[in-house]
């Protein structure tokens, strides 16, 4: 968003204003038309909106009601592009609160309410005194037109905290086709109902939590097969003492389609997706410095028990890196060296690097000034064969102004050469980015 906004929570109120461009103009340069393989992104409208808030309580107890309007400026695009994309209104309404009772239960809920219309030149819907009259005024406050559409999003939970027993149920909604000026991207026609535990065993020192969930769209039967998803997940921290610690995790997401017309039992496209995650730890701290070394490693593969046209290759990723890291307290200095190797089993082939990097962070003029790099080499291998490297490499300077203001510079190169193109294509890019921040 380019523009601006407030926020202020002063005694128990709530409240929250911006106005500001959401979009801006772009229109399909005529360069683009010479080039096949050009990709050619479909010309958008500069887009404004502005929104505001109002609620009373704090974090633990609340109650917000939201609205937002969003429009297209007809004049950003030309006529020969407004007669095949019209510009679009919207108004949206939400509603959102967390109600915290019995000291160990909360109840929070957040709804929205969307009036989308994507073509503001389209008839208008006129009611006549046959119909409500606060539908009437209702549809003339919001401009309904043909083009116009109603449609609701939502999801509720409702959690138990104990000492060491946590139990959330949460329960989501979004139908067809909803969209919101104020939300790039929103995923539609899904209902979702998740089940998530939580436990504390060990003083605090062992904690598991995962979820358990079903899923599925197709909410009007509009389309011509209906997918149901399993989602589960479970997550394992384990913390025995300052020196040592330990994390797992583990995921799995399994989607069933089944054709309208046929019996349930007849599938069409089954897909199982799973990953595990093994994060062991070790750090050692004393007055002068902290050591850091940190194993990271994944297995993630994509199975399709049903073989048919419409399913995906099987895939399996295996990745490991090991991070050593040490910071000199007195002096903020730091270092860093880490170790990695990937392999990915394609339809195409096997897809592999290994390699390492260093990095280092050296600050001057009492951290007033400091200085960053870092560097990372692969080997890659394609089918077990050499297909040539990749180097990363970036350089930054930050500066502190004054008190809580810094500037930072970063530089960064990637360079990507690949012996056999099949699957990899060669290419270098350089990216330079400045950015500015303030602390409070």
């Amino acid at each position: 968003m380019l523009g601006g906004g407030l926020e202020l929570n002063p005694k128990g109120f709530r409240f929250g204003f911006m106005y500001g461009r959401l979009n801006r103009s772009a229109a399909i340069d005529s360069a683009q038309f010479a080039n096949p393989l050009a990709f050619r992104p479909t010309p958008v409208y500069t887009r404004m909106a502005y929104a505001v808030k109002l609620g009373v309580g704090t974090d633990k107890n609340y109650f917000d009601i939201s609205y937002l309007k969003g429009w297209d400026k007809e004049k950003s695009l030309q006529q020969k592009f407004r007669d095949s994309l019209p510009p679009a209104d919207n108004h949206v309404l939400g509603l959102s609160w967390k109600l915290s009772f019995l000291k160990h239960f909360s109840w929070q809920t957040d709804l929205g309410l969307s009036h989308y219309t994507s073509d503001i030149y389209s008839d208008r819907i006129v009611l006549d005194s046959s119909n409500p009259k606060i539908l009437r005024q209702l549809t003339k406050f919001l401009g309904s037109r043909i083009a116009s559409q109603l449609l609701t999003a939502g999801e509720t939970k409702l959690s138990y905290t104990g000492k060491w027993l946590g139990l959330g149920v949460m329960y989501k909604r979004v139908d067809p086709d909803y969209k919101s000026m104020g939300a790039y991207f929103f995923q539609s026609d899904i209902q979702q109902i998740t089940v998530i535990p939580s436990l504390r065993f060990l003083k605090g020192k062992l904690l598991l939590n995962g979820s358990l969930g079903w899923q599925e769209d197709n909410l009007y039967q509009q389309k011509l097969s209906t997918s149901k998803r399993f989602i589960g997940n479970a997550n394992i921290n384990y913390n025995p003492s300052q020196v040592f610690g330990v994390n797992f995790n583990y995921t799995n997401f399994g989607i069933t389609q089944n054709p309208l017309r046929t019996s349930p039992t007849d599938e069409i496209f089954k897909q199982v997706s799973q990953s595990y995650s093994l994060v062991p730890y070790l750090n050692f701290t004393n007055g002068n410095t902290v050591k850091n070394i940190q194993l990271v490693s994944s297995l993630q593969s994509l199975n399709s028990p049903v073989q048919t046209i419409n399913t995906s290759p099987d895939q399996h990723t295996l990745f490991g890196t090991i991070v050593y890291s040490q910071t000199w307290l007195k002096r903020q200095l730091s270092v860093n060296a880490s170790v990695n190797y990937n392999n990915t089993r394609l339809a195409a082939g096997d897809i592999g690097s290994y390699g390492g990097g260093i990095g280092a962070s050296l600050p001057f003029f009492k951290n007033k000034l400091a200085f960053t790099t870092n560097a990372t080499y692969n080997s890659n291998r394609f089918n077990n064969v050499s297909n040539g490297y990749t180097l990363n490499a970036d350089v930054g300077i930050r500066f502190r102004l004054i008190k809580q203001n810094a500037l930072q510079l970063l530089f960064n190169y990637l360079k990507n050469e690949a012996t056999d193109q099949t699957v990899i294509q060669s290419f270098d890019e350089r990216s330079f980015r400045v950015g500015y921040g303030i602390s409070f």
